[in-house]
This record gives structure tokens, sequence and C-alpha cells, in this order.
């Protein structure tokens, strides 16, 4: 009987020295499957967990041997060790754990590596599909602006249009066949059955052709109705919208949003241009309901409306603009008036010689209120101007600070 020894409590018993030596072979295969099973995780790992595996099992092979010389015994019954048996069964233990760690190591990391591989390749499809979203989503915005879903319809309306009336050129030629075809019939025949069942077919040709004429006319209106507000359509798509945000943000945003609005009234002439084109494409008067029913005339006219709408907002907006520069242009004035009334005090230029400068700034003054908007008081400024004028004949030099007092209220 052979026992086994370990930090002075008895692990297990073996029958012979046999089966000392099938534990030494099981440990040393523990050894050689890590060993050779190792390279294959090595390339999925990668470096840095290939060398936390390699510590991981240097570190553990040299604390297991430590721990089985110092207190690992193998011998007889009685606790007795041998030297021989014990220093094998500890060098295949050391052997089989460092390289049993290291594996389990390397097989975290690849798991790790994988599942970071996994999650790498699931963000670069959902941001592959997102970016097709997004350009999908911009060549359709785009077409929606550009109106090529309004382009297909009249296109489509108009082919639908060229093939109803090719059927009814077809029908009217099957009808002149037919009156040709009675036309040649002798009497007999014609009163016969052939003669009725050709007049009964060449009826039914007839009305079948002048129902068709009349549904050609309504679907010749309703394309060309449909032609008239294609261009009508695509311009409001393309409108500009919340012109108001820049209201409050000074004078170039203010630009801006007049640069817009003059840009969407040059593409109003474009559909202008468009809509001059298809005047001569008109159906006849006859085959509408009323004079009030004409598409072109009323496209021109919503046309005509949407121009007269953004034009009234461009001009205001160009207002605000005008009064933004005069407000500047006042505020010039009196800065100037102000530097030349402290010179004059400080010369002591006489007031007299100032009469020409008042007059200029009073000149300057109603320059500047016509272009500013009506709004603006311009009372206070005119009396202090007379009152400055006034007082410059009687020597008052204080009569400068007055205009310049009276351009900033007013400003």
């Amino acid at each position: 009987m052979i026992e086994i020894w370990l930090f002075g409590r008895l692990l297990v018993t073996l029958p012979s020295a046999l089966s000392v030596v099938l534990v030494i072979v099981a440990l040393t295969s523990v050894t050689y499957l890590a060993t050779i099973l190792t390279p294959a995780l090595n390339t999925v790992a990668g470096l840095r967990w290939r060398g936390r595996a390699r510590v991981l099992g240097l570190s553990t092979a040299t604390v297991t041997l430590a721990a089985a010389l110092l207190e690992l015994r193998v011998g007889g019954a009685g606790g007795g060790g041998e030297l021989v048996p014990s220093l094998a069964v500890s060098l295949a233990a050391a052997a089989a754990s460092g390289a049993a760690v290291a594996f389990v190591a390397l097989g975290a990391g690849a798991s790790a590596a994988l599942l970071a591989a996994a999650r790498e390749r699931r963000r670069v499809a959902v941001l592959a599909a997102l970016a097709t979203d997004k350009r999908r989503l911009q060549v359709s915005r785009r077409a929606h602006l550009e109106g090529d879903d309004v382009r297909n319809e009249v296109a489509d309306a108009t082919a639908a249009l060229a093939r109803l009336q090719a059927a009814l050129d077809k029908l009217a030629g099957t009808q002149v066949a037919l009156e040709a075809r009675l036309g040649a019939l002798d009497d007999a025949a014609a009163a016969g059955e052939l003669g009725r069942e050709l007049r009964r077919t060449r009826d039914e040709v007839a009305t079948k052709l002048d129902l068709g004429t009349r549904i050609l006319g309504a679907a010749g209106a309703a394309t060309f109705r449909l032609a008239c507000s294609a261009p009508l359509r695509r311009l409001l798509r393309r409108r500009p919208r919340d012109l108001t945000r820049g209201v409050g943000d000074g004078a170039p945003a203010l630009a801006a949003a007049v640069a817009v609005l003059e840009g969407f009234l040059g593409e109003a002439d474009l559909v202008r241009g468009e809509l001059a084109a298809l005047e001569g494409k008109r159906p006849p008067p006859s085959e509408h309901e009323g004079a009030g029913d004409d598409p072109w005339a009323q496209a021109m006219r919503d046309l005509a409306a949407i121009e007269d709408a953004y034009g009234a907002v461009r001009d205001r907006l160009g207002a605000l603009v005008m009064r933004g520069a005069a407000r500047a242009d006042m505020e010039a004035v009196a800065s100037a008036a102000g530097e030349v009334s402290a010179k004059a005090r400080a010369s002591g230029i006489p007031a007299s010689d100032l009469q020409e400068l008042v007059s200029e700034v009073t000149r300057a003054e109603s320059a500047i209120l016509l272009a500013t908007p009506g709004e603006l008081d311009g009372r206070s400024l005119s009396e202090a101007l007379a009152r400055s004028i006034a007082a410059l004949g009687e020597g008052d030099g204080a009569s400068l600070d007055e205009l310049l007092e009276a351009l900033r209220e007013v400003g």
C-alpha cells in the first residue's frame, strides 16, 4: 500500500507502485494536452493574453512545486515518504498545474477576444446600416425636394394618355374597316345575318369610340391640370421655412434670410417659365366646364400669390435690415457731433462757426429718417436741432450736447 500525504493529511491510498506511475502519467498527459492545445489559442487570444497566461502558468507551477516539495509525501503505510516518488509526483503535479492554468487563462483570453470581435462586427454592421439608412433618407429627401415623384406622376399620366389615344386610333381604324365591309356587301348579304352582325358590331364600336373620345378629353384635361400643378408642388416643397428664427439675431441673420428669399423668388421665376411653356398645350376651351376651370390660369394665379406673399416677407426683412443700418448711421452721426462739441468747448471756437455743422447734421438726420421705418419718432430730434440752431446763434456752446442727446434718444 502506498499513501500520499499533503500538508500532514492523507489524500489517497494507492494499492501499488504501479498506481503511482499511473498518477504521474495522468499528470503528464494533462501537461501534454495543455501544451499541445495552447498554440491554437495563442492566435486567438492575442499577445497581451499570451503574456498573462505565461506568467500565470509559471507562477502556478513554481508555487505548486514549492508546496509539493515541502509538504507532499509519497511512500509506504505509516506516513513515511520516499524521495524519488515524492519528487516525481511533485514535478508532474507542478507541470500539470502550470500548463492547465496557462491553458485556462488563454481560453479566457480567446473567449474575450472572440466576444470583442463579435461586438466590433455588430458595431460595424450597425454603423453600416445606419449609414445606409442615412444615405437612403438623404436620397429620398433630395428626390422629394426635387419633385421626382411629381415628375413621375406627370410622365405616367402622359404615357397613359398616349396609350388611350393609340387604342382609340386603333378602334377608329376598326370602325372604318367595318364601314368598308358593309359597303362591299350586296343587298341580299346586307339584309342577311352577316349584314346584321356587321351593323351591330359597327354600332358597338361607334358607342365605344364616342365614350373613349369623351374619356380621352377628360383624361387630357386631368393630365394638363397635373402638369400645371407639378411645378408649383415642387416649388412649395423647396420653400424657405422658419424665417422668423433669425429676426432677433442681428443684421447678418436678416441679410441671410433676405438672400434665401431672393433665391426662392428666383426659383419662382423659373416656375413661371415652365408654366409659360405649357400655355400652348391647353386643351380647347370647349373641354372646360367653365371659364374659371382653366388649370393653367389657376396655376398662374397661385404662383402670383406665392410670389406676393414671399415678396412681402422679403420687403419687411429688407426694411429691418435698413432700419439696423440707419440706427448705426445715426449713432455714427451722434458720436461725431459729440466729438466736435467737446473739441469746440475746449478750443473756445465761437458757436456761430458751428452753424454749418448743425445744418449738415440736420440734413443727415433727414436722410436717415427717410430710410428708417415710420415708427421712429423724429420730432424730438427735429426740435433739438431747432433749439441747437437757435442756441448757436446766441453763442450757447452746450447746444451740440442737446443735439447728441436727441440723436441717441431716437437711435
